[in-house]
């Protein structure tokens, strides 16, 4: 049973982050816990005081809240770009302390199997060659889902191909390693 999904796509606005959501949603409302790590195309915001220290210079800044959230800012290092390695150790670290870890984004990332996100059936062909690792489901929105199957066919013959309102169900169940075929 893979315990660790990414959910990717050609670009930016496909619904991966929905997806995830909802996904994460299940998992829980099944007993289970559940990490996700969410590919940024831009820093996140650095607030409050957290933010402050880690701008002043601080390496790693924790900040545990009275409810027991905790945020945390570290610099990863490197000068060109997020290093995929430290993404994969990100997501190993947390895989010894969850039941299961939802990735968004990464395509590059080849830990689990991902669940890829398209609008067309032009997209298909093209994010193959993009994504690293097995695809295990191409979902998209239902007035696409013939023609995108039958791309998905030639391209990605052993993925199944599902519409994107079953998306997050398919990943939970891909996590559990429960029957994930076509919803």
């Amino acid at each position: 049973m893979p315990r660790v999904v990414r959910i990717v796509s050609p670009g930016r606005k496909y619904g991966k982050t929905s997806v995830a959501e909802e996904a994460l949603k299940i998992l829980k409302g099944w007993g289970l816990s559940a990490a996700a790590v969410k590919h940024a195309h831009s820093r996140p915001k650095l607030v409050g005081d957290g933010g402050r220290l880690f701008r002043a210079g601080a390496a790693h800044v924790a900040v545990l809240a009275e409810d027991g959230t905790l945020i945390q800012y570290t610099r990863a290092g490197g000068c060109c770009g997020l290093d995929e390695r430290l993404a994969e150790a990100v997501v190993k670290g947390l895989e010894e302390s969850f039941n299961a870890v939802i990735v968004e984004g990464f395509k590059k990332l080849p830990i689990g199997p991902a669940v890829l996100i398209v609008r067309a059936p032009e997209e298909v062909r093209q994010a193959v060659k993009d994504v690293a690792g097995p695809v295990a489901a191409v979902a998209c929105p239902n007035d696409v889902l013939e023609p995108v199957a039958a791309e998905a066919r030639e391209a990605l013959p052993d993925a199944d191909v599902i519409p994107l309102e079953r998306a997050a169900e398919y990943v939970a169940r891909l996590i559990l390693g429960r029957e994930a075929k076509p919803l």
